[in-house]
């Protein structure tokens, strides 16, 4: 949501919904950020996503609509024409945080704009399997579904960045 970012304030003002940055680099201005941050973003893996109002109203509780309405994703996404940006969404099939009707939903709306969007389910994963935290059962979650999505998410981003084929390392 790149496009969000200026200093016109979140609500403040009637109709304006607005994303300052905590940083400007020096002699930048929030629209110099946001056309920066625009023209740069050529892909997208959100994980664990919360994409539309109804999903964020449950984390934004009490928050008038206009507000919801702003932070959600899966009303801001620009038709391919204009800006495309390849997807890759991930959910694991045991999340009981994120609901596959909600990405799901997302997806068809990029879709519906044009957009390249690749959703993966991840069969047995439940919420946060890309966590990395000291405990056994994260580490075990993260090597058993983390380690070889990111692999597939890394084959995704090659595809965008390099398509005649990544640079062989040496």
């Amino acid at each position: 949501m790149a496009n969000m970012i200026g200093d016109g304030g979140f609500g403040t003002k009637e109709g304006v919904y607005e994303f300052k940055p905590t940083y400007l680099p020096a002699g930048k201005t929030a629209a110099d950020v946001r056309k920066d941050l625009t023209s740069a973003i050529k892909a997208s893996a959100p994980s664990y996503g919360v994409f539309s109002v109804q999903s964020i109203g449950g984390i934004m509780r009490g928050q008038r609509a206009e507000a919801l309405n702003a932070t959600a994703p899966q009303n801001h996404i620009p038709n391919a024409k204009d800006r495309a940006v390849p997807f890759y969404l991930l959910r694991g099939t045991k999340d009981t945080v994120v609901s596959d009707a909600g990405v799901q939903s997302f997806a068809d709306a990029l879709k519906a704009a044009g957009q390249s969007v690749e959703y993966v389910k991840v069969e047995g994963a439940s919420h946060a399997f890309f966590d990395w935290k000291p405990d056994a059962g994260t580490k075990a979650a993260f090597v058993k579904y983390g380690v070889p999505y990111a692999a597939n998410m890394k084959r995704f981003f090659d595809g965008i960045f390099y398509p005649q084929g990544a640079p062989v390392t040496k």
